[in-house]
């Protein structure tokens, strides 16, 4: 059972396309139609897709790279849905060291390309590309294919997405005649036999002659098995010598080693912090500087606190000083105020204006409360834009059905006047009653069952005689051919009476009679059967004789027969045009009833339009035709009114903010003992500015005393923290360091540093040593010990060498008998080119089995699966191409003689793919792919791409294939179309349409 894979495409991203940079489009489940002209990027987004979800193009391949230009960077994102792991993103970046993919999930990486597959359950390129992803290139061989080609397709598609297995099981017979045939000389297996053959009978020869020959094998593998063993001592000898002259070479870093160990044993292992020493520094040079600022700074402070005591000031106008700079602005924004109030009321003049225009344009006098509480929300525009798309397909259909009706009614007429001239042929009633009664009685006047049986029978029997005396002719030619047979017997039987005893003769004799007695039987049942027919026929004749004389006078009678049989011709397609007429009747009632259902829809539609004019008051001459236009006005009227409305309130809020200002600048001149009876307002400013501007001299003295007090009294604050913080953090560093004072602080330093140095060059020396770190194994040994033991190791070696010389020399002596007795080679050659010749046929013979076997279950594994997979798709193909051709074609079959695909219409009639119009076949076409890709074991949920599949469809067809496409997009399957044309596009909502700008 395979694993089902649910994929949605959610959002593509794309940094560097082809000619697309930094390109976001989002899609929807179901449907989504990429619209756009030519160049606009359908193609480009379609192998974006691809890459992301399989791997950039390669060079090799014929495929576009889509490489962009200018240095942008080349590749994007994929966001994706998937049942089991939800929302992932796919990233591919491809750059001069290669290409990098990247799985991310809730923003965080969880994988990489190996994981991307593990995600899409084992669909590659080929798969998706050969079941998901199509066009009409496929068209073109439809007409050719026949129900084994077609099964074999749709097995390899649905397993491995590709037809390289189908090239490899065509490929398995061809591999497998070229290494074997039963009688052939040319494979490879059939030579190798052949050359074995004649090895085994040179090598049998020269098998005889190896008596002395073994021998000196024998001692030739002694002698290799000594050396080869004296060899692998050496080996370990001259190993084992390396080994004792690096550990004399080491010896001295052995016994530093061993020294560091021993003085890390004597130091403690204290809790000294990290850089201690180095941080005390730091600590006790800032504490003894921040301390004596402070002592400086605090002087300071107590001289400025006197010198502020002595400055007094009258408080209260200084602190008006932001009210008085507050009231310049609020002068400026008073005079600003009053121009907008006039020009607010100008402004207002005109929208009113406007508002009276609409009004009349639409024939309406309502009340601006009443305009503002319709409902024009995006709803009500969309609901209105649907009911006008719908009355413009009203509109459309009522053109169509008229030119149906106009041919299903040219259809009928002529049925009509078709009917008409069978119906004036016809014999009448009465004259076909007198013709049958007179052919009866001639019929019953005839003993054999009548003239016309007598002659069928008549003629029956000299055909048969025909053969019969065909068949005579041949055993006359047999018995011929036998009788020389039996004479060239009797002549042998001669022959062997004069070598051999008269006994034979009778033997001769008797065989030759029962062959001769054989043959005349022979030929006279055959002149018997002939002879029997000539008799029927004779009677027969005689018949027929009879019965013409007994009936002269009346050589009529054939035109009697001809004449009802014209008439029975004639009332028969009669009868099968009136069955015709009824088919064209009910065909001509369902467009009635047609015209009905669109009339209704038409009305309703009208009723919904007359409904929501009337809901905003408007004619409904104007809801019929110009609800758009009449919408866009109310539209117009609301933002008028709203506009209206905000500028009356700017103006009430411009005299209330006037009125407060008044306000502001009464209340300053009072606090101040300045007179605002003054018309205008800039001179009693004037007079309290003068008057703060005396008392801020005053207070800015003192207000600089008190913030150089503060300034000093904050900068005092941090610096006593500060010293206290040090002082802690000095406490701190002894506790840490386990010391009561400074002294004993630094010389536990000391000893830290030390520790630290000793560790640092033993990791060094344990580096440099590595196995010979062991210093409790190494450090033993003395120079001298190891300069012993170097020697013996060298005296062992040198004695190894001598031994395998000697074996050597012993060696070459016995190759050279064994060559001599070889002569030139003949023994060891036949030898070696046998062996080589078994393992060759071996492995020939392997390789054959194996292309044998793998043929046989993949001839197995594609049966099963036609059997099983094939009647399910086929079925699917069936229903979908009834429905996209309303039933004119009912079903998709393959011709028993191998014709090929073929289709059956609803009069049963049968049309082979080649004799199908374009449009018919690329429907065939359409639904062979939809059914694959929607009945694929396991894998039947992928997003379906298309590019411009259905540019050669009529109007009906092509709604109906688009409504065919809606249903498969409701059943949780999306679909990516990529069209270039408009009237497909029209045939779709705004949602499911995504316009592409060139």
């Amino acid at each position: 059972m395979r694993r089902q894979v649910t994929l949605f495409i959610k959002r593509i991203h794309i940094y560097g396309y082809g000619r697309l940079e930094n390109y976001q489009l989002d899609f929807s489940p179901g449907v989504n139609v990429l619209y756009g002209e030519n160049e606009a990027g359908k193609s480009t987004i379609f192998s974006f897709i691809h890459a992301m979800l399989f791997g950039f193009p390669q060079r090799s391949q014929s495929a576009p790279s889509y490489e962009p230009n200018g240095g942008v960077k080349y590749g994007g994102r994929l966001t994706v849905e998937l049942p089991d792991n939800g929302e992932i993103i796919i990233e591919r970046i491809k750059n001069t060291q290669g290409s990098e993919c990247r799985v991310y999930q809730d923003g965080r990486p969880i994988g990489s390309e190996q994981d991307l597959q593990e995600l899409l359950k084992g669909v590659d390129r080929g798969f998706y590309e050969s079941i998901y992803s199509f066009n009409l290139d496929g068209i073109q061989e439809i007409s050719r294919l026949n129900e084994e080609e077609i099964g074999r397709y749709l097995f390899f598609a649905g397993i491995s997405g590709s037809e390289r297995l189908w090239e490899l099981e065509n490929g398995l017979q061809k591999q497998m005649d070229q290494l074997f045939k039963p009688s052939g000389k040319k494979p490879e297996i059939n030579q190798k036999l052949t050359q074995l053959k004649e090895s085994s009978r040179q090598l049998q020869k020269a098998i005889e002659r190896e008596n002395e020959y073994n021998q000196f094998l024998e001692r030739q593998e002694q002698l290799s098995k000594s050396i080869a063993e004296n060899r692998a001592l050496l080996e370990e000898s001259k190993d084992k010598l390396v080994h004792l002259r690096d550990w004399k070479r080491l010896l001295p870093g052995i016994q530093e080693l061993s020294a560091i160990n021993s003085r890390l044993r004597e130091l403690s292992e204290g809790h000294f912090p990290a850089g201690g020493i180095k941080r005390m520094d730091t600590i006790e040079a800032e504490r003894l500087a921040k301390e004596t600022l402070f002592k400086s700074q605090s002087s300071k402070l107590a001289a400025l606190k006197a010198e502020r005591q002595k400055i007094t000031y009258n408080d209260q106008w200084s602190q008006m000083e932001s009210a008085v700079h507050r009231m310049e602005r609020v002068i400026d924004n008073w005079e600003v105020q009053e121009g907008e109030i006039k020009a607010k009321s100008i402004e207002l003049e005109h929208i009113e204006a406007r508002m009276y225009k609409l009004q009349d344009e639409l024939h309406m006098n309502l009340e601006e409360a009443r305009i503002v509480s319709l409902d024009t929300s995006v709803f009500r525009k969309e609901e209105i834009k649907q009911l006008e798309l719908e009355m413009r397909t009203l509109q459309k259909r009522k053109s169509e059905l008229d030119s149906q009706f106009e041919q299903e009614k040219i259809k009928l007429e002529q049925l009509e006047r078709t009917l008409a001239v069978y119906e004036s042929k016809l014999l009448p009633d009465d004259e076909r009653a007198r013709l049958e009664e007179r052919y009866k009685a001639f019929q019953r006047s005839l003993g054999l069952g009548g003239e016309k049986e007598a002659l069928e029978t008549l003629e029956r029997l000299k055909n048969r005689r025909e053969k019969v005396k065909g068949a005579e002719r041949k055993a006359v030619a047999k018995q011929k051919q036998a009788l020389g047979l039996a004479g060239l017997l009797i002549i042998t039987v001669s022959i062997l009476l004069i070598i051999v005893s008269n006994m034979l003769l009778g033997l001769g004799i008797g065989l030759g009679g029962i062959l001769l007695l054989f043959l005349f039987k022979q030929l006279m049942g055959s002149q018997a059967k002939s002879s029997e027919l000539d008799e029927e026929i004779l009677y027969f004749e005689e018949k027929v004789a009879q019965s013409s004389r007994s009936f002269e006078g009346r050589g009529d009678i054939g035109l009697t027969e001809r004449l009802l049989m014209e008439d029975a011709q004639i009332r028969d397609q009669y009868e099968k045009g009136l069955v015709r007429k009824e088919q064209q009747e009910e065909i001509f009632e369902g467009l009635i009833q047609a015209f009905e259902k669109w009339e209704r829809e038409k009305q309703l539609c009208e009723r919904r339009l007359i409904a929501l004019g009337n809901e905003w008051s408007i004619p409904e001459e104007i809801s019929q035709s110009m609800l758009s236009e009449a919408f866009e006005r109310l539209e117009s009227m609301k933002e008028i009114i709203l506009e209206k409305n905000r500028i009356q309130a700017s103006i009430n809020e411009a005299k209330n903010v006037i009125g407060t200002h008044k306000a502001k600048l009464e209340n300053l001149a009072q606090i101040f003992d300045v007179s605002a009876d003054q018309p205008n307002k800039r001179e009693i400013y004037s007079l309290i500015k003068q008057k703060l501007e005396a008392a801020l001299r005053v207070k800015s003295e003192s207000i600089r005393l008190e913030e150089r007090i503060h300034d000093l009294t904050e900068e005092l604050e941090p610096l006593e923290e500060v010293c206290k913080r040090l002082m802690a953090e000095r406490e701190k560093l002894l506790k840490e360091a386990h010391c009561t004072s400074i002294t004993d602080f630094y010389q536990c330093g000391k000893e830290a540093e030390e520790r630290e140095q000793l560790l640092a060059a033993k990791r060094q020396l344990m580096i440099q040593l590595g196995d010979f770190a062991d210093t409790e194994r190494y450090v033993s040994a003395s120079a001298a010990e190891l300069d012993d033991q170097i020697s013996g190791e060298e005296d062992y070696c040198s004695s190894l060498e001598q031994l395998i010389e000697t074996g050597r020399k012993e060696l070459a002596a016995i190759q050279y008998d064994i060559k001599r007795l070889e002569e030139d080679g003949t023994v060891e050659a036949l030898q070696f080119n046998h062996q080589k010749l078994l393992e060759d046929f071996e492995d020939m013979s392997r390789k054959w089995a194996k292309l044998a076997v793998a043929k046989g279950i993949l001839q197995e594994t594609i049966q099963k699966y036609k059997n099983e997979r094939f009647p399910v798709i086929l079925n699917k193909t069936n229903e979908y191409l009834f429905y996209l051709t309303n039933g004119k074609y009912e079903k998709m079959l393959f011709a028993d003689n191998g014709a090929g695909l073929m289709l059956q219409d609803y009069n049963g009639g049968f049309i082979h793919a080649r004799d199908l119009s374009r449009g018919t076949a690329e429907l065939a076409y359409v639904s062979i792919r939809l059914a694959l890709a929607l009945t694929i074991e396991g894998r039947n949920n992928l997003p379906l791409m298309m590019d411009d599949t259905f540019v050669n469809f009529d109007d009906r067809r092509t709604e109906r294939v688009l409504s065919l496409l809606r249903k498969i997009g409701q059943e949780n399957h999306q679909i990516l179309f990529m069209t270039c044309h408009q009237k497909i596009k029209e045939n779709f909502t705004p949602q499911e349409v995504i316009s592409l700008m060139r």
